[in-house]
């Protein structure tokens, strides 16, 4: 190696560091670029999150050696809006789309009966209460 000359003062030394943690890289970047801020790495809590941790600390109760409460959205009113049209256009779309396949009005079929043999659905007797569009069979 050749002399350095009037530039050897000049020199300083640098260390590398092999991380393959980003979230290591970016802690080290932040805190050696901005040591007087602090990284603040917690997740706040959201408003639907403080709405229900402010539910069950009012509705805490204690019965006897068990505590109770109150689930935080069983008491909100929901309107649900009226769609309607919008099942009867989707119950026509599949009722073309089984009679075009099959095979799929098959399998449709089986799992609907096992929706009903689990109790997860029923049939609907009474059709004239609902008056609802022919069956898909």
């Amino acid at each position: 190696m050749g002399p350095m000359g009037k530039h050897a003062a000049q020199c300083g030394r640098v260390i590398f560091q092999h991380s393959t943690d980003v979230n290591d890289q970016i802690h080290k970047l932040w805190t050696t670029d901005f040591p007087d801020c602090s990284l603040d790495t917690k997740v706040g809590m959201s408003q639907e999150d403080r709405r229900a941790l402010s539910f069950m600390d009012n509705s805490l109760e204690k019965e006897g050696r068990h505590f109770k409460i109150g689930l935080p959205w069983g008491d909100e009113k929901v309107s649900l809006p009226d769609n309607r049209a919008l099942a009867v256009t989707r119950l026509a779309q599949l009722r073309k789309k089984l009679v075009r396949d099959l095979n799929l009005k098959s399998l449709y079929a089986e799992t609907i009966n096992t929706y009903i043999a689990k109790g997860y659905a029923r049939p609907v007797t009474n059709t004239s209460k609902y008056n609802a569009m022919t069956a898909l069979t």
